[in-house]
């Protein structure tokens, strides 16, 4: 049996009337396309600017903003926090227990580190000592912050330090160097000095007495005995050029002294007098005086006695003069300065108005000035070794760091401020949401 032929479908060409149904439902359809659109262009619109506004504006887009130039290099706000955090994160997390609010008082400290380092790089360069990127890869292998530029900086300053010292500063030291051995105290007056001198002189152990008397914590604890120094090595540990020159200028085998006007110590000496008092005792009005040793305080005191101005004398010896206020120190409550070295005395129910008390000693409070006592005991020609060695390398590194920094600071220009530094404390604490 033969198959029957399909039969194509009749297609009939619509008529008027369901042209124009249709076309009214194809205008009706953009227009409800167009109206969905714009209903959802208004939606993205919204849900972009809440971004933009709320999130990008104050949170992303100041992470891109220069906070620091140095020369060409431009560093940002983004690089600062990720600097900070890589100095500094392990000492908020554990001791500080995560109160990132106190990197508001490390601002500088930072900034100087990235300063420092951009300029030790650009200069190293000048003289030829560079690091690679290759280098720099090599010692951040499976890091997984080996991109990011602050953590590279860090260890490019790293490596750059050994190289300097290994192939610039090293060359620049003498094979060998004038070392002596030395004993050293620092005294608080030549009264006390002399009085020393001649405890020596009757047989006591320089040791012991510099475990007893000595004002500086590093010959304290030495006994005195601070080894076999060359004069570069001397001045480091004691601050002073002054004092290796007058080490290294004293006959070996003999006591000398040299007068340090600028050595800090904690110890100082009170001249207080009561200027008012309230009715119960409890709040007191002083004037004060704060002088670098007894002797000193005594010398003031004898002064006082034989009728000279106390501001006047305060103005010419004390060490906490203020122009505006002079030796007024204000009022001092009973309930909270019991633990001051002159309450005993300011408290006192028979301290007199405007009468100067006797010096009264203070181990608390710091004062400057000072007298080394030290014995040239040997002297020799060593090369350098150990902590020496390092010293000397570490004080010529400091000395040229210091010295290009300084002719570089006409090229750091620095953008922060306290806006920027109390947004950054809000970025590390979450505050900006």
């Amino acid at each position: 049996m033969s198959k029957k032929k399909k039969v194509a479908p009749v297609v009939r060409p619509p008529t008027k009337r369901q042209l124009s149904r249709w076309q009214k439902q194809k205008r009706q359809q953009r227009i409800i396309f167009g109206i969905g659109m714009a209903i959802i262009a208004a939606v993205v619109i919204l849900i972009g600017s809440g971004v933009f506004f709320g999130w990008y504006v104050p949170v992303q887009k100041p992470l891109g903003d220069v906070i620091l130039e140095v020369g060409d290099t431009k560093f940002t706000v983004r690089y600062y926090i990720d600097s900070l955090k890589y100095q500094l994160e392990d000492y908020f997390e554990g001791a500080l227990q995560g109160q990132w609010y106190y990197a508001l008082y490390y601002t500088d400290y930072i900034l100087d580190i990235i300063k420092n380092a951009e300029i030790m790089r650009q200069e190293a360069a000048k003289i030829g000592i560079v690091v690679s990127e290759e280098e720099i890869d090599f010692q951040l292998q499976g890091n997984r912050d080996i991109k990011k530029n602050a953590l590279r900086d860090l260890v490019r300053s790293t490596l750059l330090i050994q190289k300097l010292t290994d192939e610039y500063f090293t060359p620049q030291l003498s094979l060998s160097y004038e070392q002596r051995q030395v004993l050293a105290m620092l005294l608080e007056s030549q009264l006390q000095l002399d009085d020393v001198r001649a405890e020596l002189a009757e047989g006591l152990d320089f040791g012991d007495l510099a475990e007893e008397k000595s004002l500086d914590k590093y010959t304290q604890s030495l006994r005195g005995d601070i080894g076999l120094r060359p004069q570069g090595v001397i001045t480091y540990l004691f601050g002073s050029t002054a004092i290796g020159e007058a080490i290294f200028s004293q006959e070996v085998g003999t006591l000398g002294q040299y007068e340090d006007t600028e050595v800090s110590k904690n110890i100082g000496y009170w001249l207080v007098m009561v200027t008012d008092k309230d009715e119960e005792g409890i709040e007191v009005r002083i004037s004060a005086i704060l002088l670098s040793s007894e002797e000193e305080a005594l010398m003031v005191k004898a002064r006082l006695d034989d009728g000279e101005e106390f501001d006047d004398l305060a103005r010419e010896f004390s060490q906490i003069w203020d122009e505006e206020k002079q030796a007024d120190l204000g009022w001092r409550a009973i309930y909270d300065s019991s633990e001051i070295a002159v309450a005993d005395y300011i408290f006192d129910e028979e301290t007199e108005l405007m009468v100067v008390s006797d010096p009264i000693l203070d181990t608390t409070a710091e004062t400057t000035g000072g007298y080394w006592l030290f014995d040239v005991q040997s002297s020799e020609n060593l090369p350098l070794t150990g902590e020496n060695l390092e010293i000397m390398i570490n004080t010529l590194f400091t000395d040229w760091l210091t010295g290009v920094s300084e002719d570089a600071e006409s090229r750091v220009t620095n953008y922060m401020d306290d806006d920027r530094a109390y947004w950054v404390v809000d970025y590390l604490t979450g505050a900006l949401g």
